[in-house]
């Protein structure tokens, strides 16, 4: 008797990394960046942290790069680690909201610091957002 085995299904290297979902969630946080930005400037932000005076075009530019750079690393490490996704999701929620304390030690500016601070959050909960694999997508990578 033969039987025919159909291969399982496995995760792809982009599993849980969807360029469109990444992009829309970057899209998201930077809007939601510049509009905390615009608030605080009303708010007289002096926008003065560690001596470095933030724009508006590089709280745009941080928010872009870190979204971009971990998209890169977590699709060249799910191509080996199909956990990776699900992992490096995680460690980005952890990593932006750990760092919310350091802007508000860095400006004496009370709008500045919150400001900021919360421009770290709403990048972490982005990149989570993002990045997450879905129960759907954790459904389909199951073996047949």
């Amino acid at each position: 008797m033969t039987t025919t085995q159909l291969p399982p299904t496995t995760l792809t290297a982009t599993a849980g990394i969807s360029p469109r979902r990444i992009g829309l969630a970057a899209l998201a946080a930077l809007a939601a960046n510049l509009a905390v930005y615009a608030v605080a400037s009303a708010a007289d932000a002096t926008w003065l942290a560690d001596g470095l005076t933030v724009g508006w075009y590089l709280v745009a530019f941080a928010t872009a790069v870190s979204m971009l750079l971990g998209a890169v690393v977590t699709g060249l490490l799910a191509r080996r680690w199909a956990a990776a996704p699900r992992w490096i999701a995680w460690i980005g929620l952890v990593v932006g909201l750990v760092t919310v304390p350091s802007p508000l030690l860095a400006s004496t500016n009370t709008p500045t610091g919150l400001a900021l601070a919360a421009m770290h959050a709403i990048t972490g909960i982005a990149w989570f957002v993002a990045v997450l694999p879905s129960r759907t997508s954790e459904m389909k990578s199951q073996p047949v």
